[in-house]
């Protein structure tokens, strides 16, 4: 427990540090958790919906901030996050992501939705058996990307509710030889202040 309050400590401190002097004024710091289920599927067939789900889980807590916001078209965000997986294996994971947030959607009137791309590490404290019985080999540091649909009701601005898949990959080899990946899919809940 006490590694969880450093890391989270440590992530506050960095994201208040590494804004600067570049952060909106309507910029917003954020929380969020989110659980999900592993996959057999790729990226690519994740992103058509094809999802074959397998008995593995994972959960995450976050906090991040808005650091740039331009007009109500689209934001940039830093988000670090403290990751738990579970069932067949359990170990801890660690990510830092930059996201490119878009918010324009005709019906945001109605419901306001915004749509996520992130790129960023990813360091697993343990090797990562679901990537290594699906691949020929895995690291602990790798890519992380997440590709995210969030919705919340215009009257309750500041929660929102989102969707989310998680990939961690050696991005083509560049991470240490590594080729393929972990996917998960699942929800999750944000608070913005």
């Amino acid at each position: 427990m006490k590694k969880w309050i450093v890391l989270l400590i440590v992530c506050v401190c960095v994201v208040n540090f590494g804004t600067g002097k570049c952060h909106a004024e309507e910029g917003k710091w954020f929380v969020s958790g989110y659980v999900a289920q592993a996959t057999k599927n790729s990226l690519n067939h994740m992103i058509r919906f094809d999802i074959d789900l397998i008995d593995y889980y994972m959960a995450y807590v976050a906090v991040g901030k808005e650091f740039f916001v331009y007009k109500d078209k689209f934001n940039l965000e830093f988000e670090f996050q403290l990751a738990e997986h579970w069932k067949h294996q359990e170990y801890e994971e660690v990510n830092a992501v930059m996201i490119f947030r878009w918010l324009k959607f005709p019906w945001d009137r109605y419901l306001d939705t915004s749509v996520a791309f992130g790129d960023g590490l990813s360091y697993a404290f343990e090797d990562s058996e679901l990537e290594d019985l699906r691949h020929e080999k895995t690291t602990k540091f790798l890519n992380y990307l997440k590709l995210e649909w969030a919705f919340n009701m215009p009257s309750y601005p500041d929660w929102v509710l989102f969707l989310q898949i998680y990939h961690r990959s050696g991005m083509f080899g560049t991470f240490d030889g590594v080729y393929g990946a972990s996917n998960l899919i699942g929800a999750g809940i944000k608070y913005r202040f």
